[in-house]
């Protein structure tokens, strides 16, 4: 009976001539991986990050931070999401003043464009109701 089981686990599949090889198993993986441009790394700091409470946030705002205004605002936003926040700053004059910051799903936009954008609406709003 042991024999029968060891044959049957250990013997060559009769289609093991339709199965692909380990090496040409991790070359279509690979082809997958680049026409995909899967980035593996950054996927791997993503879930390590999950995993230790680690939220990514991007911030934008018209003129660069110093540090003081980097670690306030790091405690800010780690206050308001509950988790360890790491920050990554962009300068764009486009913002015109205020912030713009993106934490996990959410966009917290505090700009003097998007404020302005608003009251423009609001405005030709209520230029079409009349």
């Amino acid at each position: 009976m042991k024999r029968a089981i060891l044959y049957a686990r250990y013997s060559p599949r009769p289609d093991a001539d339709k199965c692909l090889s380990n090496e040409r198993q991790i070359e279509r993986c690979r082809e997958f991986c680049e026409r995909k441009s899967y980035d593996i790394a950054g996927e791997y700091q993503r879930l390590l990050d999950g995993y230790y409470g680690i939220e990514p946030a991007e911030v934008i705002t018209a003129v660069p931070l110093d540090d003081k205004d980097i670690q306030k605002l790091t405690e800010n936003l780690s206050a308001l999401v509950g988790k360890k926040i790491v920050l990554k700053s962009e300068v764009d004059p486009g913002v015109i003043g205020g912030i713009v910051a993106r934490v996990g799903g959410k966009l917290l936009d505090g700009s003097t464009r998007s404020k302005l954008a608003a009251l423009r609406r609001e405005l030709v709003g209520t230029e079409r109701k009349r």
